[in-house]
């Protein structure tokens, strides 16, 4: 997480930009004006409808091997993330991220989305979509469908768990306020036990 220290460009008031990590799409956040400044802009700005917006869009115009390649050649020290999924059968993890394109495709980000075991991997690339006529901005915008493709240099895990591994013990919860209420009356021995038990978890459900 990053928090910045900002002037708000309108009113001048210092206050603090996160600039990254959980909670930074606030509708408040932003880099240029306060949250005050920023409420009375939404304010304004809501009678005014979206016309464009980012999308999402399959492609087939780069490879794998070229975007590990811009992604390689990048000096900025930034760099533009997903949330990625885990797989709790494998302990595979998801890693999405942004590549800038080069050469040809200067200006055009495109979004890796691969696995850190499995050979399955997504390419799409941002496109400039007109939210009123529902279609890309530019009349020969080339675009795919999103399509789950597989790098011949990785293989499927093995399981690592089984379905045995996810059936919850029919035991009666144990949190910290019940643990509490059911040896509030026993003897200081029985304290002892119960914070035993908070500490090193039921043994005999595992």
């Amino acid at each position: 997480m990053k928090i910045c220290n900002n002037f708000c460009e309108h009113c001048g008031t210092r206050y603090q930009y996160q600039a990254s990590g959980h909670g930074c799409g606030r509708e408040l956040n932003d880099a240029k004006y306060c949250p005050s400044c920023k409420k009375a802009i939404l304010k304004v700005l809501k009678k005014i409808p979206k016309k464009f917006k980012w999308k999402q869009k399959g492609t087939d115009e780069v490879t794998l091997d070229q975007l590990l390649q811009w992604e390689k050649e990048s000096t900025s020290p930034y760099r533009q993330i997903g949330c990625g999924l885990f797989n709790l059968e494998t302990n595979d993890s998801q890693y999405i991220r942004v590549i800038k394109g080069k050469d040809k495709f200067e200006g055009v980000k495109f979004w890796l989305s691969e696995w850190k075991l499995s050979p399955e991997y997504i390419i799409t690339k941002e496109v400039r979509w007109n939210i009123i006529k529902d279609c890309p901005e530019k009349e020969n915008e080339y675009f795919t469908d999103a399509t789950v493709l597989l790098n011949p240099l990785k293989s499927y895990p093995e399981k690592t768990r089984t379905e045995a591994d996810y059936v919850i013990p029919l035991t009666e919860p144990v949190g910290l306020s019940f643990a509490i209420k059911y040896f509030s009356d026993r003897s200081e021995n029985k304290k002892d036990e119960m914070f035993d038990l908070l500490e090193n978890g039921d043994n005999d459900a595992n």
